[in-house]
Parts: C-alpha cells; sequence; structure tokens
C-alpha cells in the first residue's frame, strides 16, 4: 500500500511500506514482519514478496557499507542494521548473510 497527503502548497507527506531508516530499531521491526509480535496477520506481506525485499535491502546494505567516501557514523548506522537483520532476521534473511559472507 502507498500512502501519500499533500497539505497546502508546500507540505507534502507521504509514506511507503518499505521505507526504513538507517536505525536498527526500525530493521529489527522490518524482520519481524509477517509475525504475530509485529503485524495483524491481514498486513503480512506474501513470503516472496517479504523474501526479495530482504534481498533488497541485504544488496543494498553491502553495497552502500563498501562507499569509501561514506560518513563514518553513517557507517555505523548501517552496520548496526546489518546486525539486527544478522541477529534477529528470519532463517531466509540469515541465509543471505551467510551468502553475503562467503561472497555468492
Amino acid at each position: 500500500p502507498h500512502t501519500a497527503l499533500v497539505v497546502g502548497d508546500g507540505l507534502n507527506i507521504s509514506a511507503y511500506e518499505s521505507l526504513v531508516p538507517a536505525n536498527r530499531e526500525a530493521m529489527e521491526l522490518l524482520v519481524r514482519s509477517n509475525t504475530r509480535k509485529a503485524h495483524c496477520e491481514d498486513f503480512w506481506m506474501d513470503d516472496e514478496a517479504l523474501d526479495e525485499l530482504y534481498e533488497d535491502v541485504v544488496d543494498n546494505l553491502q553495497r552502500s557499507m563498501r562507499e569509501p567516501c561514506l560518513d563514518e557514523r553513517l557507517r555505523a548506522r548501517l552496520q548496526e542494521c546489518v546486525q539486527a537483520m544478522r541477529d534477529e532476521g528470519d532463517p531466509y534473511c540469515k541465509t543471505l548473510w551467510e551468502q553475503e559472507d562467503k561472497s555468492e
């Protein structure tokens, strides 16, 4: 689902279900997707779509971490996100990181 709200001439507020800030707690919430602890079952993503989202997130985190000019504060936050996925992710999420570790 996509949401957009425009108020007046200058304020535009929008939301997208896959927007996750570089924050460990936000990443922990993402990897709890499709669990009763985090979401009502009516809002669960299709498992295949969720796996594809995890693949995109892992790829983008890896790509970002390889940037030589990346600000060190941002690098630390991204590393916290990586660790959250490794620690809290579902089995598929953990498999993706194992593949990354092996450079597959």
